[in-house]
């Protein structure tokens, strides 16, 4: 199947996304500190933006980056980009199945990350199910802004 066929019937990153765009997500790192996702949604769903902050016990962002969600032209696959304040450039794609997004750093590697998604939280870990997540909780919803 060619990119531009296969584009036509990729889905779009909100519909990868579907369920965390609009709102904001947190864990606790302990210690009082936070890591805090919010998911934005624009051009009527054709990009997702994840800003992302770690916070002290102070509420001082220690970290942050932000994730922007695309299809990519070539393949029509939904791609990020994560930015992170420290200077690095994650690159991967995201995939859905079922109640789970899958993140593999190539479409033709193994997946290195799976969100389990639920209707107030997600947990994020590796793909061996017995091995730890961290858990985030939706915290409400998204600040306007970031498009």
């Amino acid at each position: 199947m060619t990119a531009p066929a296969f584009a036509q019937t990729a889905p779009q990153p909100s519909e990868v996304l579907r369920g965390l765009g609009g709102y904001c997500w947190q864990t606790d790192l302990g210690d009082g500190a936070s890591d805090t996702h919010c998911f934005s949604v624009a051009r009527g769903g054709h990009l997702v933006m994840d800003v992302h902050k770690v916070r002290s016990r102070s509420s001082a962002v220690m970290y942050e980056g932000v994730t922007l969600y695309r299809a990519e032209p070539e393949t029509g696959a939904v791609r990020y980009d994560y930015f992170s304040s420290n200077g690095d450039l994650l690159t991967g794609y995201a995939q859905r199945a079922g109640q789970r997004i899958l993140f593999p750093d190539k479409l033709d590697q193994p997946t290195v990350v799976v969100w389990y998604l639920g209707p107030d939280a997600y947990e994020s870990g590796p793909t061996d199910e017995t091995a730890a997540r961290t858990k985030f909780v939706k915290i409400g919803p998204a600040p306007d802004g970031g498009f």
